[in-house]
Formats: structure tokens, C-alpha cells, sequence
């Protein structure tokens, strides 16, 4: 399950808050077999659990608190021209749990002409 790669910050940790805490989800696949009346809506309840973890609101996860990204590798898209309305699902999911008003408390300190 994608929740046995969420890992709880220990409460009594001195560097929680410099840690960076990120979850990563590959291959998603979104809209595979979507026109299938049983199995179309499957990718898309997959990646809104692994958001909903992400954002700690899952219910069998109580206890994991939010991370401050969420890396996305492989495929996002089953195909490589989604239809409009895996589009739209997509987009629909991640305004829910991705995108607002958060601030973004990330800096690169090294100098990346040097590295």
C-alpha cells in the first residue's frame, strides 16, 4: 500500500522542523480503463487516497501528518493524450488536496553554478 512508505516524524525529533518531508507515488496511470464501468474510477480513488495521506486527512492513517511535497514519478496518465474528463478528474483531485494557499518553506542553499 502506498501509506507502508509514509513515515510517522517522531514526535520527540529536535530536527522536525528542518526536516523535509516528502512522499512519492509513481505510475499512477490515471484514466485506465476509464470507459470501464467497473474499473474506471479505480486510478482515480487510488491517487486521491495517496493525496489524501499526503495531506494527513486519510482515515486509517490517523497519526501520519502531512508532508511538504508530494513527487510524482513514472507515469501520471495512463495515455499520452488523456481524454478531457481524466483531464478534468485530475485537475478536480488536485485542487481538492494539492493546490492553495500554503506557503512554500523550501530553499535550495547550495549554489547551483558551483554544484
Amino acid at each position: 500500500s502506498a501509506a507502508s512508505d509514509v513515515y510517522k516524524r517522531q514526535e520527540d525529533s529536535s530536527s522536525m522542523a528542518s526536516d523535509l518531508r516528502v512522499l512519492i507515488a509513481t505510475d499512477n496511470h490515471l484514466g485506465y480503463l476509464e470507459k470501464n464501468p467497473l474499473r474506471g474510477n479505480d486510478s482515480f480513488a487510488a491517487f486521491e487516497e495517496i493525496l489524501k495521506i499526503a495531506v494527513g486527512k486519510h482515515p486509517a492513517y490517523p497519526d501520519v501528518e502531512p508532508v511538504d511535497m508530494v513527487l510524482l514519478g513514472g507515469d501520471l496518465f495512463h495515455d499520452n493524450k488523456p481524454s478531457r474528463s481524466t483531464l478534468f478528474r485530475t485537475m478536480n483531485i488536485m485542487k481538492k488536496y494539492v493546490l492553495g494557499d500554503n506557503p512554500v518553506r523550501f530553499k535550495v542553499l547550495s549554489d547551483q553554478c558551483v554544484n
